[in-house]
C-alpha cells in the first residue's frame, strides 16, 4: 500500500516539473480561449485576448473547457492552472 502512494506521489511530482516552462502547444491554445470565453460570456466561445472580444463558437470539449474555467475562476488565470485539470484527470 505505501508503494502504491509512494509511486502516486512520483507520477504527481513528473507531471507538475517544470508544468509552466514551456508555452501553450498543440490543442492547449483552444482550451485557454474557451475557458477564458467561457468565463468572459458565459457561453463556449473562443476569447481573443487582442480585440477583448469573441472570437468564434467553441463547444468542443466542453466539460473539459468548463473545468478549466472553473480552476482559472478560484485561482486565476495562468499556464499552471490551465494545465493543472489535465495533471488531475491524469492522476485520477
Amino acid at each position: 500500500k505505501m508503494l502504491v502512494i509512494l509511486g502516486i506521489i512520483i507520477v504527481f511530482f513528473t507531471y507538475i516539473y517544470r508544468i509552466t516552462q514551456d508555452e501553450l502547444h498543440g490543442d492547449e491554445h483552444y482550451a485557454y480561449l474557451a475557458a477564458k470565453g467561457f468565463l468572459e460570456t458565459g457561453k463556449f466561445v473562443q476569447w481573443d485576448f487582442v480585440n477583448d472580444t469573441v472570437y468564434t463558437e467553441y463547444t468542443r470539449a466542453w466539460p473539459y473547457t468548463l473545468c478549466i474555467a472553473l480552476v482559472f475562476f478560484v485561482f486565476g488565470e495562468s499556464l499552471l492552472a490551465a494545465r493543472f485539470v489535465s495533471v488531475f484527470w491524469e492522476l485520477s
